[in-house]
């Protein structure tokens, strides 16, 4: 393997970096190698499927211990787990669940990566919430199931009609006006409209499912903005269902099926393979140095594609390669959208006696406030994301089996975003928690906690979405302005790209090959509502 010459070398097993090996190979008949530092591939795709007293992932069976060694690997930690983590496995309890770091796709058949899949034709199911329910903590603690075309129970008639108001200014703007935003929050979008207080604080619970992104000064308007312009082309809504999970093995089926388009085009994958150095030459790439078992070796290629989020490229990439400006900007103004999230599995479906759908993707806003210190009022999402997969197979080319879970449970999901600063303070962690698990107890009862609930974990990210540049500044492009020959790929790569997760991921993916070997494949992959923004018209 030492010395081998390549097309393409590609840094990182992700979304992006799997993406760009099969465009490459299937449609251009190039020579990739990808470099993955982790065991596994899949990066943020991760999901752990248990079996007996181990959970497996990507063929690896793991303990305890090994999970959580892998989820460090993915920049994820486990901050409290009911039982112990270790008693958890001792007794076999994630036995027939799939844990999913992953969760919360929106748009399901219709999104982003299923048009990415199918290009691929290798699809993967991706099944919706049924229902959207709002949960009106501080009136009551009163669950609303919501009905379409109804008016918002828990708001007033002012409220109700400023929400629609934003709503439909939001579905009505065009990408080129989307595009016009991209210097901008979406904490100024909302205050340039003065929309009503209870208007506000729905829309910023929507804004921060679809982005991870809490404190929407941080939050780049169009990340939001795309969300919503498309709604109506893509015919898809909360009430009726748009955000998607899905079943065993989770959202590591894309991973597990683009490395099978890799590998019957002749690429190449190796594991356990961290990169150490780009070899960069008179402002030229040359390839890479990579650690293996058997010690260091070079692969050389003409193109190298760096699919590391941008706050860790500099660790493959040495700064010396980027202006001073870029380099501090992304070291000190850069920022990590995390989440939190408590995964359960229960053995009843304890929203019946509210009058609420199981399936129904939940808002429970302003839980906890920014007196607290937060960046913004934490609001909590709650989805049962076992229930939504009941029945479906992600894809007969990996497993025959369906669902996420044991066909006679039930799971629950407690969810929300923190910034990278909030998730590395653990008094601000264990907040969260112990605020949602009181809540819990309150809601259904203490007793139904101990009798209901086989287990509860919470998954900690400081990073889960992405690192995100500063307002006022454009995305790094897919293509270097500094060293000819190198390329990125990934959730935040690309000056027209919108939107964070998988869903990015893909799309920079394409543009990336596009950019590479002069093709359209942006306009093949994608339908037109899930495109990159036209360029933002630039003014003096």
């Amino acid at each position: 393997m030492s010395d081998k010459k390549y097309d393409v070398i590609i840094i990182g097993a992700g979304t992006a970096g799997l993406g760009t090996a099969a465009l490459l190979s299937n449609d251009f008949n190039k020579s990739v190698l990808i470099l993955e530092k982790a065991p596994f591939i899949g990066g943020r795709l991760a999901s752990f499927v248990g079996k007996g007293d181990k959970v497996h992932i990507d063929g690896i069976e793991l303990d305890a211990n090994g999970f959580q060694r892998a989820m460090a690997l993915i920049g994820c930690w486990i901050p409290k787990c009911t039982p112990e983590l270790e008693e958890c496995f001792k007794q076999g309890m994630f036995d027939g669940y799939t844990l999913d770091t992953g969760h919360g796709l929106f748009w399901g058949n219709k999104g982003k990566i299923r048009n990415f899949m199918d290009y691929l034709d290798k699809p993967v199911d991706m099944p919706c919430n049924v229902g959207f329910a709002f949960v009106d903590y501080k009136k009551g603690n009163k669950a609303y199931q919501v009905s379409k075309g109804e008016p918002y129970q828990w708001m007033s008639e002012e409220g109700y009609k400023s929400t629609m108001k934003a709503l439909r200014d939001m579905a009505t703007m065009s990408f080129e006006d989307v595009a016009q935003t991209a210097h901008m929050s979406f904490e100024e979008w909302l205050q340039s409209r003065n929309i009503h207080k209870q208007a506000y604080d729905y829309i910023k619970v929507l804004a921060a499912s679809q982005t991870g992104q809490a404190d929407l000064n941080l939050t780049p308007a169009p990340d939001v903005l795309g969300h919503m312009c498309i709604a109506s082309d893509i015919r898809m809504n909360l009430v009726d269902g748009s955000c998607s999970t899905v079943a065993n093995p989770g959202t590591m089926a894309f991973a597990l099926l683009m490395e099978k388009v890799v590998k019957e085009n002749g690429g190449e994958i190796l594991r356990n393979a961290p990169v150490l150095e780009t070899i960069i030459q008179k402002g030229k790439v040359e390839g890479v140095t990579y650690q293996t078992s058997k010690g260091i070796e070079t692969a050389y290629a003409d193109a190298v594609i760096c699919t590391v989020p941008s706050k860790q490229m500099l660790q493959v990439i040495h700064p010396r390669n980027f202006p001073q400006e870029v380099v501090d900007r992304i070291q000190e103004e850069y920022w990590g959208a995390g989440m939190i999230t408590g995964l359960g599995g229960m053995k009843s479906n304890v929203w019946e006696e509210k009058g609420i759908e199981e399936r129904s993707f939940i808002y429970m806003p302003d839980v906890i406030g920014t007196e607290e210190g937060y960046s913004g009022c934490v609001d909590m999402v709650l989805w049962n994301l076992a229930s939504t997969a009941r029945g479906s197979n992600s894809s007969p080319e990996l497993t025959d089996e369906t669902g996420s879970a044991p066909e006679d449970k039930h799971g629950w999901i407690f969810s929300t975003a923190l910034t990278h600063d909030e998730m590395r303070d653990p008094h601000k962690v264990n907040r969260v928690i112990e605020w949602n698990e009181r809540w819990w107890k309150r809601t259904f009862g203490a007793d139904k906690w101990e009798s209901e609930m086989d287990f509860l974990i919470w998954m900690c990210s400081d990073h889960a979405f992405s690192y995100i540049q500063p307002i006022g500044h454009d995305r790094i492009d897919v293509k270097s302005p500094w060293v000819e020959g190198l390329y990125f790929a990934g959730d935040q790569y690309g000056e027209r790209l919108w939107g964070c997760g998988v869903d990015a991921a893909a799309l920079s993916a394409a543009l990336c090959v596009d950019v590479m070997m002069g093709s359209n494949l942006e306009e093949k992959i994608f339908k037109p509502y899930h495109r990159a923004m036209p360029a933002r018209v630039k003014t003096w």
